[in-house]
């Protein structure tokens, strides 16, 4: 779910040889991970659909991933009801996702001005955040967008656990990274925080990633 361009799904129906569908909202990035699926010849399957109201294709599936996309995802809820009839008995759902605490939940590593250089700050001055990253970067409109929606969000730990237990489901397992394992891409190694990482308010502070697996009640 949220698959992007397709390259973490394209990876995994290539590894694991077992059939993999990937899902997102947007036609351009689906439309690449296809091209770049076919040149590849790995076979899998592309669908562009809004999670909270489209009908999600398949009988059900054995994992259901979402990467670092629920944040961004208005009414999150929603799609955790919507994605429990779309397992199977002993199927998992895994999750991850910077906590709002966290140095750059407000995915200000991603802007090209100075708020790059300013962790923390989506959190401690929502407001202020917004209003320069509108000014200093006003023509990336649809950035801008989602990260106003990670904001209104501000998904904590303790925010989705409790969404989770109420949309229906048992939380399995869960970690939390002083270094998450998207790092690796910067050379950066991974390196979990254990119980530090679970104190309330100071933990999320020192947190870049959390992991969640959870199944049906």
């Amino acid at each position: 779910m949220g698959c992007g361009t397709g390259g973490f799904t394209i990876a995994l129906a290539d590894t694991l040889q077992v059939p993999v569908t990937g899902i997102d909202l947007k036609e351009d990035s689906i439309s690449v991970g296809r091209k770049v699926a076919a040149a590849a010849s790995i076979a899998l399957q592309f669908h562009v659909l809004d999670i909270l109201q489209d009908k999600i294709p398949g009988d059900t599936y054995g994992l259901i991933i979402m990467r670092d996309v629920i944040e961004h995802i208005p009414n999150f809820q929603i799609a955790l009801k919507r994605l429990r009839p779309k397992l199977d008995a002993d199927g998992y759902l895994y999750i991850s996702f910077p906590p709002w605490r966290s140095p750059y939940a407000g995915h200000q590593h991603y802007a090209k001005s100075a708020v790059r250089f300013m962790p923390y700050l989506h959190a401690v001055a929502p407001s202020l955040f917004l209003k320069l990253l509108h000014r200093w970067e006003p023509m990336r409109k649809d950035w801008l967008a989602d990260v106003q929606q990670i904001v209104a969000n501000r998904i904590s730990m303790h925010k989705f656990e409790l969404a989770a237990r109420r949309c229906g489901w048992k939380i399995e397992h869960s970690k939390t990274y002083f270094l998450r394992p998207a790092f690796f891409r910067m050379g950066l190694p991974t390196v979990p925080n254990g119980w530090i990482g679970r104190l309330p308010w100071i933990g999320e502070c020192i947190t870049t990633g959390c992991e969640y697996l959870l199944r049906p009640k």
